[in-house]
């Protein structure tokens, strides 16, 4: 079982050890995606480390409260469906036009930021 972290400890380290079969596979899996993207663990954990205080509306610099929802109903946006990258099953928010097939796909929050990333290979839609 993995332990709870120590606030104040001396090394701010976080560290992520595989505990099953399905970590050691996403472990793995996010090497590859550190070397086919061509950057580094410590920059997509802090990229994901920001998306997680994203969702959870925190604010670092801030307030340290969490921040009251709006009740004003606003129009959500069209749910897209499923990432269409081959094997991704995230939620889609955005689309791209696979240029080199002329093919359109729905793409998720990772495949979205890395076909805009991908210069003449995508074009990319909102996002």
């Amino acid at each position: 079982m993995a332990r709870q972290p120590e606030i104040k400890n001396k090394t701010n380290r976080l560290v992520f050890i595989p505990l099953t079969d399905e970590d050691h596979k996403t472990a793995e899996a996010f090497k590859k995606l550190v070397t086919q993207d061509e950057t580094t663990i410590h920059d997509l954990l802090l990229e994901a480390i920001q998306l997680v205080f994203v969702k959870h509306h925190l604010d670092l610099g801030g307030n340290p409260q969490r921040q009251l929802h709006s009740f004003e109903q606003t129009k959500l946006p069209k749910d897209l469906g499923i990432c269409g990258y081959s094997g991704c099953k995230h939620k889609a928010v955005g689309s791209g036009l696979y240029l080199p097939k002329n093919q359109e796909f729905k793409l998720c929050k990772l495949h979205f930021e890395n076909a805009k990333n991908a210069g003449k290979v995508w074009k990319v839609g909102s996002g």
